[in-house]
């Protein structure tokens, strides 16, 4: 990790930054209805109210990485609760991690993703999903390196 980073909980002041941030992830998936987000206003005001489950609720968490006030990355993680029958009661599901493009290459991602998989462990949950575009091998292959693996294909069709 690179001198001075800090992974801590996100804070409600920092709304507009990740938002800011979320859309550097929205941008980087290109054009599409699969990652448009149609936000009235401020474009990182909006966005950031898409991390509100995580940020205000005893089930989600939002991690960044910080170099003083500045934030370069971040991960939003979520318990998804099912009811009886289902024996598998609690999945962790990682919704979404960024790391600032001139913060990559440091092992920012690798050490927000290793926080948000703790706090799943340290909630009792033992299992963890998360969608990677089947266009984005680099990403794959980020999340390879951390023990995940392809257990299902989701197919698409547009209308």
């Amino acid at each position: 990790m690179s001198s001075g980073v800090v992974i801590r909980g996100a804070e409600a002041h920092e709304r507009g930054a990740l938002g800011e941030l979320l859309g550097l992830l929205l941008d980087a998936h290109g054009p599409g209805p699969r990652f448009e987000a149609a936000v009235p206003g401020n474009r990182a005001g909006g966005l950031a109210q898409l991390l509100e489950a995580h940020l205000d609720h005893p089930d989600g968490r939002v991690f960044v990485a910080a170099h003083g006030d500045q934030l370069l990355g971040f991960v939003s993680v979520a318990i998804a609760r099912r009811a009886p029958p289902f024996a598998e009661r609690a999945r962790g599901q990682i919704e979404h991690l960024v790391v600032r493009p001139e913060a990559r290459r440091q092992g920012l991602g690798r050490d927000l993703a290793l926080r948000a998989l703790d706090w799943l462990r340290e909630a009792g949950v033992s299992r963890v999903e998360l969608e990677v575009a089947t266009d984005n091998p680099a990403g794959r292959g980020f999340w390879a390196a951390l023990g995940f693996e392809a257990v299902a294909e989701v197919l698409e069709r547009t209308l």
